[in-house]
């Protein structure tokens, strides 16, 4: 038992990393959008891809 809590505490813990990193990205391809349109697609990608991250472990989280 206590090794599945400290998995879903683990889960818990990076998922709240990812989600502050994804808002991060967001932030930085919205203000990048102005000047670098380029630059601001890669940051969205890079989002993207952490937000399939999130979906994952919430999944994840919810079989707990």
């Amino acid at each position: 038992m206590k090794k599945d809590f400290n998995s879903y505490e683990n889960d818990l813990t990076d998922l709240r990393r990812l989600e502050k990193r994804y808002s991060c990205l967001m932030k930085q391809a919205f203000e990048a959008g102005i000047n670098d349109r380029n630059y601001s697609d890669q940051l969205n990608q890079m989002a993207l891809k952490i937000k399939e991250e999130i979906k994952l472990l919430r999944s994840h989280l919810e079989m707990h």
